[in-house]
């Protein structure tokens, strides 16, 4: 039996309560009840819940969507029981206690992988943006809608303070065996404010203190566990030239580093980590050079790990001088090499005043080794502190308010513990007495503020344990005086212990039962054994004063500002004082007690209480579910140790003390009011509710009080009430069951009672109907039997009549067969000798054919599938025949015409007049053209006379003389790139074209040097330039062509070298041109020596530019298109005159000056081609105008080369620029968009016709169905008469091929230009055969494949090979309409042939598919007969085959 309750299990609280949000409301607030409910949340996906006034923060190992802009708008101006319970809500009562003048601080603690350090980042990443949130969500905000989705903007100092996390993480956190990225220091971050009576409380500044750096991780990482961060970043992302002058190598190379074996962790990139760090340091102000100075000391540091320390022989021990790591880490240092490795294996004693030096031994040699490894990254990490100190004041003062965040290291507790852990859990004992009498003072100050009766709370106070540690004979007193005496020991230490902490009088000091060097503290959470071994050397913590010596006497002044803790690094002006000027001040100091670590440690955490004494404070304990940081995972004994740790269940002590079920007036009544009678539901008073309530369920007036807001409850009574509702719910609930069943069984009834009467009435009325339905019958069967007798008698009359009329023909037939028949043996035997000569002949025949359809059939079964095969034997079978049809028709062609021409004039009357009157008419064209050449002809004489005079006396430039593009003008010309822009760089290459030959360019229709340079040069170098009439005449160059105009006149030189001589002689008179404007006309007279001030004149009167844009753009003929069999093409001197002579009038504006007529100029020539090309369709013109286009542009290029050699030519070089960025826009903004848009559109037009209609291939014309739909639906047949629509397509590919190369258009363009026409040819293809239903069937498909492969053989010939795969789509397309589709399998190898092709564009295929030709080969003496249920039979399963592959996934 139990002897009392207490022994009894605890209590279960009520179901509503499993997931609760604050357990403080718990019914039972007890230790199971606690676990059970942050469990059942934990389970739930809620890691955030309340316990009174601490946040339970437990670790999910899992990234959450719970941390985004718009969570944060959630909790802005929120108050904390509103929501969920989150870190957020934390910060905004910290933030809106801040507001109100109070300082506030934040403790956050747990032990190691709990998510100390990720909270403390959400806190600060709040209290950045927290202002701009509140204005996000003011009415200002919501009138302009646009704000709210700009984003949170945040300030450059708090950009500065969230730039901080990334530096201390990176120098002082680690991976460890329960957390990757583990803080090993402690810190407090006070965040200030500005004053909030400025309309915006932004962060003006931040502060940050650290606590007690984990320095022994510098020399020893136990396995599985890495060394600082900063290292691994170091020899993973540094630059070559930067590795190279730190000397750094892989992380496996570096005893420090490779200790734990664990340089890589999962799912962290180092590289990346290491940009972040140097971004951040970036923000707060450190320049790049002194970035790279605090890297040179890391790697310093790392050298000092891989200098080797042997054994002389003796009791000595010696370092190499030529160990490469003692050479670097002096290097950087900037220390003396020999000094180092002297005061590394030697130690210096003085007695009195003589010294004594004495060798160390090895391990000793070590330890003095690795001290100076702990000081100077120490000292690194201190002055990194300070200056981010430095950066993060900006506008913050000590006034200001101000939020503190303290991520501390949680209670520790190991299976060796040594100083560390004793300094952590001494700052833990600290905290939680901090904790316990916060609570406590909550508690008391709630009570007081609602004015009930309360007595004193009794709790457990820790007070015993930190006087034990912190006494004045305490741990830590006894601890530093054995660290300052120099016969100071671990062994004496302990004595010490053992000796002042009597075991009875001290009951928070323990001795263990085994081994003599440890002893045990009964800390708040759990008794914890540490090992004194270590105590004095950790808490001592220096080196030997000759290394400082050497480390201060270093020659490079970051390290020694460093060092001293002076300085804000490199370029900032600071002095560091000399080494002697140290040495000295050392020594005047060395009678002052060292401060040891263990002290310091002491007076900063005393500090930091007073500091958290002083504010407001806000707490969150971190916790960690499991060991293994699995997602989720929630182990229950590691879980419950941690909650005794954090202090969670010594509030819950503090709250049963008192009245631990607080509930407000409106809430308690709304939820129990069902308890008394409803008549008191609508008492206005809710406290007076609420109070009747209580009395009535509760008798004993001392569980229970009622303060001014809340009703205060004993423990167990939120149980007790929440029974008694369930009961009365219960009651209530039977009670209308009850009447609710009564009206159920009602309204049956009564249905029951309505559904008998209708039932009865249906009856009746259905015998009724039977009799009555009896009655019609009798009379019915006896008007039937009347007409069957009448029907018999009738039909056996007929008979008798047929019978007789039978016999009267069979005689008569009979009697006709006799005669038939005689007549027919004597025409059978004539016939008979026939057939025995025609049957010998047919045999002959009969054979043959046989043989060929048993090859046909055994070829057609073993190669049906093979497409390509077939399709290639019957274009080496067309193009035979069509070869043997040539050769006919050159031998036969004139007999042939003249027969034909002979047959037509006598067949058709009508035909012969209308060929006669167009013969006549053509002669009447051809004597008015000849008549027409004879004036040009005489007209281009006069005008090469009067331009080469205007030549002579200098008005135009010599024609030889004109700007030509060289090798500089194609390095500075224009050219296109790749996707048909133009831009200014480098001429063209001849490797434009992917596919195109690099010997030849466009199958050796032009050499190879036109690819190499675009402008007109030396391969027309036996062509001089053409010398034509008056160019500015308009009138007399309207309808002729380039070559009227402008014919290649060759100009001879005199022996002596002079300039060009004329046909005519130097000295001829120009002709007269009566009636005709040109330059003595229109433009005036001329000089006969003219100068700079006449060319001026010239070029300033109104009718220069119209007269210029009429003669050479308006009125000019274009030159026909020669192809690649002429003999003689064309020349790019033909093709580009107009091109240099705009450019000579350029260069000539641009000498006398006239820049502003030159813009003028410049523009009406780009007015003029706008017009002529948009007025004329034809594709040589705009060929023609673009190639001109783009050599004007190569010209004024190579005029900007030449003005950028001569000083002081600002104005004409901006000029220029002018002009050849408004030629660049016309050329690549209108001109070749306009010509792409018209290829389109006229290749569009014949490609449907051309790959889908034409039908050449022999013997797979499918048969059309003359049913009314393909009547009207089909695809009429082209005829016969005139070239097919493949070939037209050919000949409009071969025009635009030609029409390209011989007007000399850039390879760039030409290229995108014919990629563009094959593309277009294989879009509307594709789509003319996915929407025409007549097209898809076997025979069709063959002719497609057929058809393409003209086009791709086309393609290869002209060299756009890269062009093919635009004709894939519909080449797989018609592949599948050739293939077998009958099995399931079918449908698989038609997605492996159309892997192009999407399910739907298949499925479009096969629905339109028309299964009148056959799909597979078949016997020729077989006749296939195809019902109308096997063709629907095999659609429907090809329709479910296909549906089962779409739908697969």
């Amino acid at each position: 039996m139990l002897s009392s309750t207490a022994q009894l299990p605890p209590l279960k609280n009520p179901g509503f309560m499993d997931t609760v949000d604050d357990l403080s409301l718990l019914s039972y607030l007890h230790e199971p009840g606690v676990f059970w409910g942050i469990k059942n949340r934990f389970a739930a996906q809620k890691i955030y819940t309340y316990s009174g006034m601490v946040l339970i923060a437990v670790n999910p190992f899992e990234r959450l969507n719970i941390y985004s802009n718009d969570i944060m708008r959630e909790y802005v101006g929120s108050k904390r029981t509103d929501l969920e319970p989150h870190v957020y809500g934390i910060a905004e009562e910290c933030y809106r206690a801040m507001l109100e003048g109070n300082n506030q601080s934040v403790i956050v603690s747990g032990e190691s992988g709990a998510g100390k350090t990720q909270s403390t980042r959400y806190i600060m990443q709040y209290l950045a943006v927290v202002d701009s949130l509140s204005k996000l969500d003011s009415v200002a905000a919501l009138m302009r809608p646009e704000s709210m989705h700009s984003g949170v903007k945040r300030s450059e100092t708090e950009e500065a303070v969230l730039a901080s996390n990334p530096i201390l993480e990176s120098f002082g956190n680690a991976k460890t065996t329960r957390n990757d990225n583990s803080s090993r220091f402690g810190k407090f971050v006070e965040l200030f404010f500005s004053d909030p009576s400025s309309g915006s409380v932004r962060i003006t500044g931040a502060k940050v203190r650290t606590y007690l750096l984990e320095r022994s991780r510098l020399i020893f990482q136990p396995k599985t566990e890495r060394n600082y961060h900063i290292f691994y970043q170091l020899c993973a992302a540094v630059p070559a030239a930067e590795r190279k002058h730190l000397a750094l190598e892989h992380w496996d190379k570096f005893h420090y580093l490779n200790q734990g074996n664990a340089g890589v962790v999962s799912n962290v990139n180092d590289a990346e980590e290491h940009k972040i760090t140097m971004d951040a340091l970036s923000t707060l102000g450190m320049s790049v050079a002194t970035q790279w100075e605090i890297f040179a000391i890391c790697a310093a540091v790392l050298h000092i790990g891989n200098i080797k320390i042997t054994s002389d022989g003796n009791d000595g021990c010696t370092i190499s001088s030529n160990d490469p790591a003692i050479e670097h880490c002096t290097r950087l240092l900037g220390i003396k090499k020999t000094d180092f490795i002297k005061w590394v294996t030697k130690k210096q004693t003085t007695v009195g005043k003589e010294k004594y030096i004495k060798d160390l031994k090895p391990d000793l040699a070590l330890v003095a080794r690795d001290s100076v490894t702990k000081v100077v990254y120490t000292k690194l990490f201190d002055w990194l502190v300070r200056n981010i100190n430095k950066s993060l004041k900006r506008d913050s003062t000590n006034d200001q308010n101000f939020i503190g965040v303290l991520d501390i290291y949680g209670f520790e507790h190991f299976a060796v513990n040594s100083f560390e852990q004793f300094c952590i859990n001494y700052a833990n004992e600290k905290l939680q007495q901090e904790f316990n009498a916060h609570v406590f003072r909550l508690e008391q100050e709630g009570y007081i503020k609602e004015a009930i009766r309360w007595e004193m709370i009794e709790f457990t106070d820790n007070q015993g344990c930190i006087e034990l540690i912190e006494g004045r004979m305490g741990i830590m007193a006894l601890l530093d005086e054995d660290s300052r005496l120099p016969a100071g020991t671990d062994a004496t230490f302990i004595g010490k212990l053992m000796k002042n902490f009597d075991l009875t009088a001290q009951p928070f000091f323990a001795k263990p039962r085994f081994g003599t060097t440890d002893f045990t503290i009964r800390h708040y959470a759990v008794d914890v054994t540490y090992t004194s071994t270590g105590f004095i050397d950790k808490n001592k913590d220096s080196m030997s004063d000759e290394l400082k010596d050497v480390l201060l006497a270093s020659s490079n002044p970051f390290f020694r500002d460093v060092f001293l803790g002076i300085g804000a690094g490199l370029g900032e002006g600071n002095e560091s004082p000399s080494s002697s000027e140290v040495a000295v001040d050392r020594r005047r100091s060395a009678m002052v007690r060292m401060p040891t670590l263990g002290g310091m440690f002491k007076s900063s955490l005393t500090e930091l209480m007073d500091t958290i004494r002083a504010t407001e404070s806000h707490y969150i304990r971190c916790i960690k579910p499991n060991m293994a940081k699995t997602s989720f995972a929630f182990e229950g004994t590691m879980v419950l140790s941690q909650l005794k740790a954090c202090g969670v269940l010594e509030t819950i002590k503090i709250s049963n003390a008192g009245y631990p079920n607080k509930l407000e007036y409106e809430q308690f009544a709304s939820r129990y009011e069902i308890l008394v009678s409803s008549s008191l539901w609508d008492m206005p008073d809710r406290k007076a509710l609420c109070i009747k309530i209580v009395t009535t369920v509760l008798s004993d007036p001392s569980k229970f009080q009622f303060g001014k807001t809340k009703v205060f409850l004993k423990s167990g009574q939120i149980a007790f009430f929440e029974n008694r509702r369930k009961d009365r719910i219960n009651y209530l609930i039977l009670l209308v069951q009850k009447n609710i069943k009564k009206f159920i069984q009602r309204n049956r009834y009564l249905r029951i009672k309505e559904s008998a009467v209708v039932l009865q009435s249906a009856v009746r009325g259905h015998l009724a109907y039977k009799h009555y339905m009896e009655i019609r019958t009798e009379k019915a069967v006896v008007k039937l039997q009347t007409a069957i007798r009448g029907y018999l008698c009738r039909k056996h009359y007929q008979a008798q009549v047929r019978n007789r009329s039978a016999a009267l023909a069979i005689q008569r037939c009979w009697r006709g067969h006799i005669a038939r028949k005689a007549c027919a043996v004597a025409r059978d035997r004539v016939v008979l000798i026939q057939s025995c000569v025609r049957k010998l002949l047919a045999r002959k025949v009969f054979k043959m054919l046989k043989l060929q359809a048993k090859d046909l059939n055994k070829v057609k079964e073993k190669t049906f599938g093979l497409e390509s095969k077939v399709l290639s034997l019957s274009k080496a079978l067309q193009e035979k025949a069509l070869e043997a049809k040539q050769l006919n028709e050159k031998c036969d062609a004139f007999e042939s015409m003249m027969q034909l021409l002979k047959e037509k004039l006598e067949a058709t009357d009508w035909k012969f007049k209308a060929s006669a009157t167009e013969v006549f008419t053509l002669k009447k064209k051809v004597q008015d053209l000849q008549h027409e050449q004879d004036i040009l002809i005489a007209e281009r004489e006069r005008y090469a006379f009067i331009v080469e005079q205007a030549s002579s006396k200098g008005l135009l430039p010599p024609l030889d003389s004109l700007p030509v593009t060289s090798d500089t003008a194609s390095s500075r010309g224009i050219s296109m790139s790749r996707s048909g822009n133009m831009s200014s760089g480098a001429g063209v290459t001849n490797n434009s074209v992917g596919s195109r030959d690099p010997s030849m360019n466009r199958e050796g229709r032009r050499p190879v040097q036109r690819m190499n340079s675009i402008a007109v040069g030396a391969s027309d170098g036996a062509n001089t330039w053409p010398r034509g009439g008056n160019l500015l005449n308009s009138e007399a160059s309207r309808g002729r062509t380039v070559v009227d105009l402008f014919s290649p006149i060759q100009t001879p030189v005199s022996p002596s070298g002079g300039g060009p001589q004329t046909s005519s002689g130097s000295g001829a008179p120009p002709m007269p041109l009566p009636g005709k404007s040109g330059p003595t006309g229109r433009l005036g007279s001329i000089n006969a020596n003219p100068n700079g001030e006449d060319r001026a004149n010239l070029f300033a009167t109104d009718e220069f530019n119209e007269v210029i844009c009429d003669a050479l753009i308006l009125n000019l003929q274009v030159p026909p298109v020669t192809s690649r069999k002429d003999v003689a093409p064309r020349t790019q001197r033909e093709v580009f005159y107009p091109a240099h002579l705009l450019g000579s009038i350029v260069s000539m504006q641009l000498e006398v000056g006239m820049l502003v007529e030159l813009h003028d100029f410049i523009n009406e020539v780009m007015n003029a081609v706008c017009k002529v090309v948009v007025e004329n369709r034809d594709k040589s013109s705009m060929a023609f105008w673009i190639s001109n286009i783009h050599q004007l542009l190569c010209i004024t290029a190579l005029i900007h080369s030449k003005e950028v050699k001569k000083p002081n030519n600002r104005g004409p070089l901006n000029g220029i620029h002018k002009i050849q960025n408004n030629l660049q826009d016309l050329l690549e903004n209108e001109l070749a968009p306009l010509f792409l848009k018209r290829l389109r559109e006229e290749v569009a037009a014949l490609a449907v016709p051309a790959v889908l209609q034409t039908q050449e291939l022999p013997g797979f014309e499918p048969a059309h169905d003359r049913t009314l739909w393909n009547m009207f639906g089909r695809v009429p047949d082209r005829t016969l008469d005139g070239p097919s629509d493949l070939h037209k397509l050919k000949l409009l590919l071969s025009t635009i091929d030609n029409t390209l190369c011989a007007f000399f258009v850039p390879d760039a363009l030409y290229s995108r230009t014919m990629m563009e026409v094959v593309r277009t040819i294989g879009v509307v293809s594709f789509n003319g055969l996915l929407r025409r239903r007549n097209l898809s069937n076997f025979k069709r498909g063959c002719q497609i494949q057929y058809n393409l492969k003209q086009i791709e053989e086309w393609c290869a010939k002209v060299g756009l090979s890269a062009a093919l795969p635009h004709l894939d789509m519909v080449s797989q397309a018609a592949k599948i309409l050739t293939i077998n589709k009958v099995e399931a399998e079918d449908v698989t190898v038609a997605f492996e042939i159309g892997y192009l092709l999407n399910a739907n564009q298949i499925n479009q295929l096969l629905s339109n598919y028309s299964i009148r030709d056959p799909d597979m080969p078949v016997s020729f003496g077989a006749s296939i007969e195809v019902g109308l249920s096997e063709i629907r039979a095999v659609r429907c399963r090809w329709s479910f085959n296909l549906s089962s592959v779409i739908e697969q996934p």
